[in-house]
């Protein structure tokens, strides 16, 4: 199994370790495997110019936690997303369709996790860096991962609209353990359906 993602994705006490944990401590004679590609920063425009060598062990599933950092805006009055909307749902289906030809592996998605706009706004790294994040954007995403065939995690149903915050850390972006714990939650009820 390969968890491919962002900074949710990459924490060390995030939902592909508690998962990884799991495994082990729960099924350790089926002997799963979970390779954690999360990578902090990542946009689906950088995972998609890595993908190929991300699945190259052949996985027998893919999780799929991407989109939330193709959301964030910089700028003093912000116009446009870092990746824009139609560009994250291409660089979504090419990675889906190159684990399709490559891999058969089984495919999850999950949708990024809404945010606390507030705690973003007024959260000194991102106030200094002059990024925003918006609801608008994250759920527009989630929308594009919601048509498509294959399961799906709702994070966005999870968290809630903004995201709840003692799921989140202060920063509003990033889950809390709480929060990293409900993913996981949410990921196992999905595969054991």
């Amino acid at each position: 199994m390969v968890a491919v993602g962002e900074s949710s994705t990459a924490d060390l006490q995030g939902w592909s370790e508690i998962l990884r944990h799991l495994l082990e401590m729960r099924r350790p004679h089926d002997r799963i495997r979970l390779v954690n590609a999360g990578l902090s920063g990542q946009t689906t425009s950088q995972a998609l110019s890595r993908f190929v060598a991300t699945i190259g062990s052949r996985p027998e599933w893919i999780v799929c936690f991407l989109g939330g950092n193709d959301c964030a805006r910089y700028g003093p009055e912000p116009t446009k997303t870092l990746v824009g909307a139609e560009e994250t749902a291409k660089n979504l289906e090419q990675m889906r369709r190159i684990a399709a030809t490559g891999t058969g592996a089984r495919w999850v998605w999950v949708t990024p996790t809404t945010a606390d706009e507030e705690r973003v706004a007024s959260f000194p790294y991102f106030r200094q860096a002059q990024m925003t994040l918006r609801n608008d954007d994250l759920l527009a995403v989630g929308d594009h991962l919601r048509a498509r065939p294959e399961p799906i995690v709702d994070a966005q149903a999870v968290f809630g609209t903004p995201a709840d915050p003692d799921l989140m850390e202060p920063d509003g972006i990033h889950p809390s353990l709480a929060g990293q714990k409900a993913i996981t939650n949410a990921l196992v009820e999905r595969l054991a359906s």
